[in-house]
């Protein structure tokens, strides 16, 4: 069975992009009720997002490194390389070129996505991170895994703010609410 493992809006909200557990990755014109369709490989593709402000698009693996690709016509640009396992999660901060990922080797990444290079990188949890937003405002950024936990962390000093505990099972998902008050 193949199964769609992630996908975003662009800004505009014209597009859409999927990835999909058959390794390919589409993007959906919704005006034109158009697909293109990408091939990535061995890049089995955990999490997809759209570079704002950009042609590009990032995808996150299960392959220890992210790819930033052409949306127009999916070549492939550059890898960014840090983590050591799968990469499970990716945020953009709202106003700087700044991307957000986090992974299985319990490490959070600050990107520049211009020039590919790490801003802060820090190792968030006891065990693997499994999703990471930043918020509306870009002033903060939060993580979360199988480790129970929540961390709120401030941008761009990556300190920590607070550490939130209660669920009984692993944090596979967060995001703050538009006005940023909730998480």
């Amino acid at each position: 069975k193949r199964y769609v493992e992630s996908m975003d809006f662009s800004i505009d909200s014209e597009s859409l992009i999927t990835s999909s557990s058959d390794k390919s990755v589409r993007i959906w014109d919704l005006n034109k009720e158009k697909k293109e369709n990408f091939s990535m490989g061995n890049h089995r593709v955990q999490e997809v997002k759209f570079v704002p402000n950009s042609q590009n698009f990032v995808t996150a693996g299960t392959n220890d490194f992210l790819k930033i690709w052409d949306s127009r016509d999916g070549s492939f640009i550059r890898d960014l390389i840090f983590h050591k396992g799968k990469i499970n999660a990716l945020s953009f901060h709202p106003e700087e070129p700044v991307m957000l990922s986090a992974g299985s080797d319990k490490y959070w990444v600050l990107w520049n996505v211009k020039s590919g290079e790490v801003i802060r990188s820090r190792k968030g949890h006891s065990s693997q991170i499994l999703s990471a937003t930043i918020s509306p405002k870009g002033n903060y950024f939060a993580t979360a895994g199988s480790d129970l936990s929540v961390i709120i962390w401030k941008y761009p000093q990556g300190e920590q703010v607070i550490k939130l505990k209660g669920h009984k099972k692993a944090i596979t998902t967060l995001d703050f609410s538009p006005d940023g008050k909730f998480l």
